[in-house]
């Protein structure tokens, strides 16, 4: 997974934050070694948060969104030029809803927006017990089927993040095409843009803090021989 100078990199996210979550060393890595990316997040809305006790506008979490981009170089687009590497927001305010949206109107957008980036290649979420990330990994699957495009990926793969050990996602095993990425050099970049998150990144001791996020690529790292490490699983790969 290693750049070149003009590689370029789609990464499907179901929310704002969980592209970092899954891969945000991967991103720093990458970037920094010259790739061009860009973040497809599904959905951004006003959600009720628990642990706050109060809502979150809308306006908060898109501004969360802004600065932990910016962590990586990215910023929030808007319009139809699709070639462009930053950040794009399909949907605003299906939170917990994208299931009611028709999957063929949400599968032609990310075609668009594949078919305008020409990624080389194409990271999607796994899917775990969150309707949204549920939906995600299938809207992700189907932009992702074998077509005849301008640019084929060399790679296909799915990024796993905390909420992933429960649910559906929680039966892909790394024996079975798992790719791991060393992250040691890019993890304080990824906690940097996480702490951006400060609606939703919970207090030690919980899977969704930085602590959390820390021991998974601890254990991911001990597992394959690296400090720190992500795991992504292959859905398809090409060889030249």
């Amino acid at each position: 997974m290693s750049a070149k100078c003009n590689q370029r990199i789609m990464i499907l996210a179901p929310h704002a934050d969980d592209a970092e979550l899954g891969c945000g060393g991967y991103m720093a890595r990458q970037i920094a070694d010259g790739a061009e990316v860009l973040v497809v997040v599904t959905t951004v809305s006003k959600t009720w948060n628990v642990t706050l006790d109060r809502e979150v506008s809308l306006e908060e979490r898109v501004g969360e969104l802004k600065v932990s981009m910016s962590q990586f170089g990215l910023s929030l687009l808007d319009g139809c030029k699709y070639s462009e590497p930053g950040c794009r927001v399909l949907y605003y305010g299906s939170d917990g809803a994208m299931h009611t949206r028709p999957m063929s109107e949400v599968v032609h957008r990310l075609d668009t927006i594949r078919e305008g980036f020409l990624p080389d290649v194409i990271l999607i979420p796994l899917s775990s017990a969150h309707q949204d990330h549920r939906y995600t990994w299938d809207v992700g699957v189907a932009m992702c089927r074998p077509t005849t495009t301008k640019v084929i990926p060399k790679l296909i793969a799915a990024y796993e993040y905390p909420f992933t050990s429960w649910g559906d996602g929680a039966q892909m095993k790394s024996f079975n095409g798992g790719y791991y990425v060393n992250i040691t050099d890019t993890l304080e970049v990824k906690k940097k843009a996480l702490m951006s998150y400060s609606t939703q990144m919970r207090e030690s001791g919980d899977l969704l803090s930085l602590e959390g996020v820390e021991t998974l690529a601890k254990l991911r790292g001990l597992e394959s021989g690296y400090k720190y490490a992500e795991l992504f699983h292959i859905l398809r790969a090409r060889m030249d």
